[in-house]
């Protein structure tokens, strides 16, 4: 499955050649014509704990799949309108679905029944939490690299990314790894294409998962440093 340079149901977005971070960097700086390169970072996880039940532990139902949030519940992250659109989706469409955000608040969590705030996690109750989500929510519209959006990849889940992001919007495309969204319509379809297709969701988990593989394992990151050093030498 290959994610168009055309959201589906959204605006054109027109990639730099080079990646957003950078583009930025040599934009305010005036020197394109320097070597530069996003090295990035590696990806480490915890094993999963097998004892360790992310569903259970929260009393969250079996049967119902959730979206999961993982960072600071803040408005400059975009949790205010996140918790908006969540509601607005439930009320139009009857989902069955819950929203769970896991770390610490510094806004109201609103008391709504599929909203489900659990607060700060260990990194092994994330890995778990990750493990059992349906897809990774990325509200934040301030973002570079979103480690914790390269740690749902490598675990094989989909992303639905907040576009006012270039950084996040030009991963889920160089990745096809996730669908992006400008706004409240484009949000609710990423949303119910993601719970209602198994195979695209599974599609792209698996395409997230090799562009982490890819571009984020610690032989590519030495590799990047090294081609680096010698452009520069």
């Amino acid at each position: 499955l290959r994610r168009p340079t055309r959201c589906t149901w959204g605006m054109t977005l027109k990639l730099r050649p080079v990646p957003e971070e950078q583009a930025l960097v040599e934009d305010a700086s005036g020197n394109q014509a320097l070597p530069s390169v996003v090295i990035g970072s590696g990806v480490n996880l915890p094993e999963p704990d097998p004892a360790l039940d992310f569903r259970a532990r929260h009393g969250l139902p079996g049967g119902r799949p959730f979206v999961l949030y993982v960072g600071r519940v803040d408005r400059n992250k975009g949790a205010v309108t996140l918790f908006a659109y969540f509601q607005k989706f439930l009320e139009e469409t009857g989902a069955d679905v819950d929203l769970v955000l896991a770390g610490k608040s510094v806004v109201k969590v609103p008391d709504h029944p599929r909203i489900r705030h659990v607060g700060f996690v260990s990194e092994e109750e994330k890995v778990a939490a990750l493990r059992q989500c349906r897809l990774l929510v990325m509200p934040s519209p301030y973002e570079s690299l979103s480690v914790i959006v390269l740690e749902a990849w490598k675990l094989g889940v989909p992303v639905l990314a907040n576009a006012r992001c270039k950084v996040l919007a030009g991963q889920c495309l160089r990745s096809n790894g996730g669908l992006f969204y400008h706004g409240y319509a484009e949000f609710a379809e990423g949303l119910r294409l993601l719970l209602a297709q198994d195979g695209l969701a599974a599609a792209l988990g698996r395409q997230g998962q090799a562009y982490v593989d890819r571009e984020y394992s610690w032989e590519t990151i030495d590799a990047k440093i090294e081609d680096l050093l010698r452009r520069t030498g």
